[in-house]
C-alpha cells in the first residue's frame, strides 16, 4: 500500500491511500492517524479512491481511528470508496459515521444461518486416552448432530512439491461459507495472478480467512466474511471441507499432567468418527507449537523450490523449538488412518506413529482463555479475529530428529469440533 500524507494549512489533513489495504497497510494507516492526533489534527480526511482491497484489520483502524477522532472533538472521514469497499464499511456499520455522502444498496432483508452449532446435550461420554493419560488429562465428548457429515473438495494443485512449483492453472479460488473449514497455500483475493506473488500459509473457517503472506513484511492478513459478503480466497493447493459437525469434544490438561501433544489428539478425535478420515477444527490454549511458514511463494515456474540443504532454507522457515507458548490458536486440518488417494499427497505423519496421517494449520492469538461453555464456532471465529491480536498462520509439522528436535505441538485445553469426511471431491 502506498500511502500519501498532506495537512491543508488550516488544522486538517488528507491521507491518499493507493493499492492494497491489507493488515501491513493498516498498521501504517494507523501510525499516520496517531501522528495526525499528536500534531494537533482534529480534521482528518481519507481518500480510498485509488484502493483495490482491503481487510478486517484496516476495518478495525478505521473504526478505532473514527472513536478517537470523535473523543478528541474532531472528525474523520473517508472519501471515494469503490463500491466493493463501501459494502464492506456498511457491513462494519462505519458508513453513516465515516463515510460522505455514501449511499449503500442494503440486501434483501431475511434470516440466514450463522452456521452456529445446536446446543450441547446434557449426557456427556468421558473418554481416556491411552492407559496412563487419565492421570494427566481428560477428555468430555458429545454427539451435537448425530449422522453430520464434510464434503472434502481437494483443491488446486495437490501434486506441486513433486514439481516445485504451482501450476497456476489449477488454482482455485474459493468462498468460505459459515459452515466450511479449509487449509493450503494462498492467499486473501479473488485473482491467481494478484495473489501468486503474496501466496503463504492459509487457514479459513466459519466465513474467516486468514493467511501468512509470502511477500513484504509477513504481517498476517485476515478476512472476516458475511453471508452477504463471503471472504473469498484463491488456493494453489489445498482443501475446503463443508457440511456439519457431529461430536463436540473438550480436553484439558491435569494440573501436574503434561500437554496434550497434537498426534494424541487427532488420533482421539479420530476415534469419534466411523470413517476412516476426519475433519477438525480446534480451539485451544498452546504450551508450544512446532511449525513452519513459507518464505517466498512457490509460483513462478521459472524459480522452483529447491528441498536441499542449504538452499530450502531460502523458502522455508521452521521453529527450531516449540514456540507461542501461552497463545490461543485456531487450528483447522485432517486426519486419516487410510486416506483417499486424492488426499494423499497432501497428507504427513502425525506424530512417531505410522498408521495417523495428517495436515493441520494453525492461526495463533494474544491469549484469551477458551471459554467453558460457548460452544458455537461461528461466534467464537469472530470474537477472537475481532478482539485479540493475530500473531501467525502457521502449518504444524512434526521434527522427527530426535532428542535434538522439537517434537510437535501441544496444548493445555480446548475445544474440538469433530465429523466425518464421508465425501471427497477434486484431486487428479
Amino acid at each position: 500500500m502506498r500511502a500519501v500524507p498532506s495537512y491543508d494549512g488550516a488544522g486538517g489533513a488528507v491521507v491518499r491511500l493507493e493499492g492494497r489495504l491489507d493488515a501491513e497497510g493498516a498498521l501504517a494507516l494507523e501510525e499516520i492517524l496517531v501522528q495526525f492526533l499528536r500534531k494537533g489534527v482534529r480534521t482528518a480526511t481519507i481518500d480510498m479512491s485509488r484502493v483495490s482491497y482491503m481487510s478486517t484489520p484496516a476495518l478495525q483502524v478505521l473504526a478505532r481511528g473514527g472513536h478517537e477522532f470523535a473523543t478528541a472533538k474532531g472528525e474523520l472521514r473517508v472519501t471515494a470508496p469503490s463500491e466493493a469497499i463501501l459494502r464492506q464499511l456498511d457491513g462494519a456499520d462505519l458508513t453513516r459515521s465515516l463515510v460522505l455522502g455514501a449511499e449503500v444498496p442494503r440486501p434483501p432483508s431475511g434470516r440466514h444461518s450463522s452456521g452456529s452449532l445446536s446446543s450441547l446435550r446434557s449426557t456427556s461420554e468421558w473418554r481416556v486416552a491411552g492407559p496412563l493419560a487419565m492421570l494427566v488429562r481428560l477428555y468430555e465428548s458429545a454427539a451435537r448432530s448425530p449422522g453430520a457429515s464434510l464434503t472434502c473438495r481437494v483443491q488446486g494443485d495437490a501434486g506441486w512439491l513433486q514439481r516445485g512449483t504451482i501450476d497456476p492453472e489449477r488454482a482455485s479460488t474459493v468462498r468460505v461459507a459459515e459452515d466450511a473449514f479449509g487449509l493450503g497455500i494462498g492467499a486473501i483475493g479473488g485473482q491467481f495472478t494478484d495473489a501468486a506473488p503474496r501466496m503463504g500459509e492459509l487457514i479459513a473457517a466459519a466465513g474467516v480467512v486468514a493467511y501468512q503472506p509470502s511477500e513484504g513484511g509477513n504481517v498476517p492478513d485476515y478476512l472476516i466474511g458475511t453471508a452477504e459478503q463471503p471472504a473469498s480466497a484463491v488456493l494453489g493447493s489445498g482443501l475446503v471441507c463443508e457440511g456439519g459437525f457431529e461430536t463436540l469434544s473438550r480436553f484439558s490438561q491435569r494440573p501436574a499432567g503434561r500437554p496434550v501433544p497434537l498426534s494424541e489428539l487427532a488420533r482421539v478425535c479420530l476415534d469419534h468418527s466411523p470413517s476412516p478420515t476426519a475433519g477438525v477444527v480446534m480451539l485451544v490454549e498452546v504450551a508450544g507449537l512446532v511449525g513452519a511458514r513459507l518464505r517466498r511463494a512457490p509460483t513462478d515456474p521459472a524459480h522452483p523450490v529447491h528441498f536441499t540443504m542449504p538452499e530450502v532454507r531460502n523458502w522455508f522457515s521452521i521453529t527450531p523449538e516449540r514456540v507461542h507458548e501461552g497463545t490461543v490458536a485456531v487450528v483447522a486440518g485432517i486426519v486419516s488412518r487410510q486416506p483417499d488417494p486424492r488426499l494423499a499427497p497432501l497428507l504427513r505423519p502425525v506424530g512417531t506413529s505410522s498408521d495417523l496421517v495428517g495436515h493441520f494449520h494453525a492461526a495463533v492469538f494474544e491469549f484469551r482463555p477458551v471459554p467453558l461453555r460457548t460452544v458455537a464456532l461461528r461466534p467464537l471465529m469472530t470474537k477472537y479475529f475481532s478482539q485479540q491480536p493475530l500473531r501467525a498462520v502457521m502449518h504444524l509439522v512434526q521434527d522427527d530428529r530426535g532428542p535434538v528436535g522439537a517434537g510437535e505441538s501441544a496444548f493445555q485445553r480446548g475445544i474440538c469440533w469433530i465429523s466425518p469426511i464421508t465425501a471427497i471431491e477434486g484431486g487428479a
